[in-house]
């Protein structure tokens, strides 16, 4: 009775553990990139941004030059040097990472996509809502490439 008891118990700590945790990574903006094709999409949060949506303003001069992966130990490698993020309160600028530790499972996946012809878009996630990163300022290229991202044929 007493064993029943403490895993019952241990187990609603462990479920109000998890709910906190939850509720604590919703708090967050993260600047997140997709990478998909017309069959399959990845979604990968590369930044954590801990204000809210409208303290930031977001430009880059060009587009994103270059994505790859490593399955071992298992990263996204991105270049994208005029990417910039600017909190409008403090004028801080903040920019992408250029290597994002991600899942195995996701590593494999994204190797796949960008074998053939892909395509990469930002967009911020707060609490499962994903919006278009609104970028203040973009050069056009002339160029078919995507203009959130880069798009690859083989």
């Amino acid at each position: 009775m007493a064993i029943t008891m403490i895993v019952i118990l241990a187990l609603i700590v462990l479920i109000g553990c998890a709910y906190k945790y939850r509720k604590f990574k919703n708090k967050f903006l993260y600047v997140v990139m997709e990478i998909g094709n017309n069959t399959m999409t990845v979604r990968i949060r590369c930044m954590c941004l801990p204000n809210a949506f409208h303290a930031y303003t977001f430009s880059a001069a060009r587009q994103l030059q270059f994505v790859g992966v490593q399955i071992f130990p298992p990263r996204l490698n991105l270049r994208w040097d005029d990417f910039l993020v600017k909190q409008i309160l403090l004028q801080k600028e903040l920019r992408l990472p250029n290597s994002v530790k991600i899942s195995v499972w996701n590593s494999i996946k994204i190797r796949r996509l960008l074998r053939d012809t892909y395509y990469t878009i930002l967009f911020l996630e707060q609490g499962g809502i994903y919006k278009l990163v609104p970028f203040d300022t973009i050069q056009l290229e002339e160029s078919t490439d995507n203009l959130l991202g880069h798009s690859r044929s083989t």
